[in-house]
Parts: structure tokens; C-alpha cells; sequence
């Protein structure tokens, strides 16, 4: 689950000093302080929320600290907003100077609704887009993971001048890929659906981590996907194979774009410039799928390098 600030008591505990005759404060001004002590502690907790998407679905999303630009994270397939959970208190850290954090579920997963049929990128994207406009602000920063790249993508279409920069995370290794057919694409997953758990557990445990990898953050990872509701997990899974990279990168020329991607696996740098000829390629060693869980403070550090370099 996220992790996020601790409550902090209005009635702080002080030393005692049982010889010292104690000097007592005015009422009036008692409750000042301890109303300015809960105001301070109130602004620096997570604030928890939901928004009714473009088709009418709950989505749920978490503000952390305040800043003029805001980070929106997007999660990847079949997880949620918890993949998240190490960069809200480095990046929301700063206070009037460091950034605002926004972190959501896409509609059918964690604790958003599930009551729609389409779960195409475009919908999920819509659902990036209503957080947006009920958090507010125009400077935004588009962040997704995975599936979350294209879903960052086309919330960028919706959002356009309030988005500031697009930063992809280990997706979108083949950024001229048209994406599959339909037929295609349904015979890929068509093993999947036969036997849901046990084929993508494997297939996590298989294709997602280097074989340092933590274990219990495999299993976590495998037991998450492999949990998915699988109806919903197989088709958004459809959706994003027959999701066009060149198409979806080409459409957002106008906005910069960085691609942070492990190096465990290439990613067409010479393609993503036909595409998009102003955006970066950033990589990263050491990690698989989900840097941002397996070197947060690398990861981190890295993402604070590209916001620092190209937002004014």
C-alpha cells in the first residue's frame, strides 16, 4: 500500500522540568498555536479522493505535498497506485519548493470502479485527465510505468497545453511498432485466458526481473498480476498490444518526451527519433522491470535529473 506522512499529535510532548515553575500561555493564544500545529500537519498528509470519470467510473486518486508543477504517476498493467509508494517523499518532500504529487488507480484496478467496457489506453487516458482537472494547476508532468506510457500518452492528447513533459518508464522499447492486428493481437493472449494465474505468474516471474532480483518483491509482483480480475486484465492487455507506438509518440510531437528505460532489454533510440525527434532516452542499469521499486533512490534520482533538465 501507499505509504504516507505520519499523523502528527496537536498536543506535542515536551520535557518536564519538575523544578522549573511552568509559564502558562494565554488561552487565546494556546489555541492558536495548537490550531496552527494541526493546520501544519494536515498540510503535510496525504489527501485521499475520488473523481468521476469521462464515462462516469470512480477513479481514485492521492495528493501529496504542493508545488506549481505537479507529477502525476500512472501505474502499469494490472497494478495500482502502490507501485508508486517510493516517490511521493522524495519528490513531495521540499514543501512550498518541491513539487505536488498525484498518484491514482486507473479504472479497474486498486481502488477505482470497474463498471465500463472499454479499456482501451484512450479511456484510461480520460481517467488521468479527470484527476487532472480535479486536482487543477497547468503545469503538469505525465509519469507511466508500462502500459502506463501509452496511458500518459493519450491523457497528454486530452490535456495538451497544460502538459509540460511526458517521461515513459521501461515501455515502448520499439517506439515504430504500428502495434498488432486485432486477430493478432487476441491469439496472443489467447494462452493467458486459458489458465489466467498460473500463465502470468509465470510470465511475470519469467520476463520481469534480473535474477537478483528481490524475491519478495517478485512474488508481490506476481501474486498482484496474477490476482487481476482477468476479464478486465485481458482486454486492457489486448488494447495495449494493439495500441500503436508510432502513432501515439507521434502525437504528442509538440510536448517534450523522455523514455527512462532498464537496459535489460534495448530500446530503439534511432526509431523514437523518426517518431519524435525532440525526445530523450534514458537508461537505467542493474534493474528489470520496475526500476522504481528496485532501485527507488537510483530511480529517483535519475527522474529528478530529466524534471530538473528540461522544466524551467
Amino acid at each position: 500500500m501507499i505509504r504516507v506522512a505520519a499523523e502528527r499529535s496537536c498536543y506535542p510532548r515536551l520535557p518536564l522540568e519538575p523544578r522549573r515553575r511552568p509559564a502558562y500561555m494565554p488561552m487565546r493564544s494556546c489555541v492558536l498555536v495548537l490550531l496552527s500545529l494541526c493546520a501544519l500537519a494536515a498540510s503535510n498528509a496525504a489527501l485521499g479522493d475520488t473523481v468521476s470519470g469521462a464515462d462516469g467510473v470512480d477513479i481514485a486518486y492521492r495528493e501529496h505535498g504542493k508545488g506549481d508543477i505537479t507529477l502525476i504517476f500512472v501505474h502499469g498493467w494490472s497494478c495500482d497506485r502502490g507501485y508508486w509508494r517510493e516517490q511521493p517523499d522524495f519528490f513531495a518532500a521540499g514543501g512550498d519548493s518541491g513539487y505536488r504529487v498525484v498518484l491514482l488507480d486507473l479504472g479497474g484496478h486498486g481502488e477505482s470502479g470497474s463498471d465500463r467496457d472499454d479499456w482501451s489506453m484512450a479511456a484510461f487516458g480520460a481517467d488521468v485527465a479527470a484527476v487532472a482537472d480535479a486536482v487543477g494547476g497547468d503545469r503538469l508532468v505525465l509519469i507511466g510505468h508500462s502500459m502506463g506510457g501509452p496511458v500518459v500518452i493519450e491523457a497528454a492528447k486530452i490535456l495538451r497545453e497544460r502538459v509540460e513533459l511526458i517521461v515513459a518508464v521501461d515501455t515502448l522499447q520499439e517506439p515504430g511498432a504500428t502495434g498488432y492486428g486485432e486477430e493478432e493481437s487476441r491469439q496472443l493472449w489467447a494462452p493467458f485466458a486459458a489458465d489466467y494465474a498460473t500463465s502470468i505468474d509465470g510470465f511475470v516471474r519469467s520476463n520481469f526481473f534480473l535474477p537478483d532480483a528481490s524475491p519478495e518483491l517478485v512474488d508481490r509482483v506476481a501474486s498482484d498480476m496474477a490476482s487481476a480480475d482477468a476479464a478486465i486484465a485481458l482486454e486492457a492487455g489486448h488494447e495495449l498490444t494493439t495500441w500503436s507506438p508510432r502513432d501515439g509518440i507521434g502525437s504528442v510531437r509538440d510536448i517534450p518526451f523522455v523514455l527512462l528505460n532498464a537496459d535489460y532489454r534495448p530500446t530503439d533510440r534511432e526509431a523514437l527519433l523518426q517518431v519524435h525527434p525532440q525526445a530523450r532516452l534514458e537508461t537505467m542499469s542493474g534493474a528489470g522491470h520496475f526500476p522504481m521499486l528496485e532501485m527507488p533512490r537510483v530511480f529517483n534520482e535519475r527522474l529528478a535529473d530529466i524534471l530538473d533538465s528540461t522544466l524551467e
